[in-house]
């Protein structure tokens, strides 16, 4: 599991998620997201919300890895409201016949701005980019990550 600090909604924050080809072949990789991104504690309701916007943003998505050899993937957190974000997706072995892949899951919570000067919190409104849902985990894994400087974010 990746996990970012905590993050002011409408900031952006990155981290490199790493992985190394362990075997002797080149490795053709695919990286592609396992399920849409949620979010709880949006609002005062404590529902479970699916994340309509890219929340979480991967770069390079695809590669070829020699043997020995390690990519660093960025990812940039975008939240646009206060909550709890979690995403899983899967790193693919495009040339393997059977389908081989590592899955890994994204969380971060982000905080309200303290410049948004909020009144009490309106139980009826869904925040921006956000539709409810009756889901309520996504699992999760191991990685390798590197945190950087928060920067603000225009939604």
């Amino acid at each position: 599991m990746l996990i970012f600090p905590m993050t002011e909604e409408k900031t952006r924050r990155d981290q490199t998620y790493c992985f190394t080809n362990i075997s002797e072949e080149p490795l053709t990789w695919e990286l592609t997201p396992f399920a849409s991104p949620y979010v709880k504690d949006a609002d005062s309701t404590q529902k479970l919300y699916r994340v309509s916007y890219d929340v979480f943003k991967l770069s390079p998505l695809a590669g070829v890895l020699q043997p020995d050899e390690t990519q660093n993937v960025l990812i940039e957190f975008c939240p646009l409201s206060k909550g709890s974000y979690n995403q899983a997706w899967c790193i693919h072995d495009v040339t393997d016949r059977q389908g081989s892949s590592i899955r890994f899951s994204i969380y971060a919570k982000a905080s309200p701005s303290s410049s948004s000067g909020r009144s009490s919190p309106q139980q009826d409104i869904v925040p921006q980019g956000l539709t409810p849902t009756n889901v309520s985990k996504s699992r999760t894994s191991h990685s390798n990550s590197k945190s950087q400087d928060q920067e603000p974010v225009t939604p």
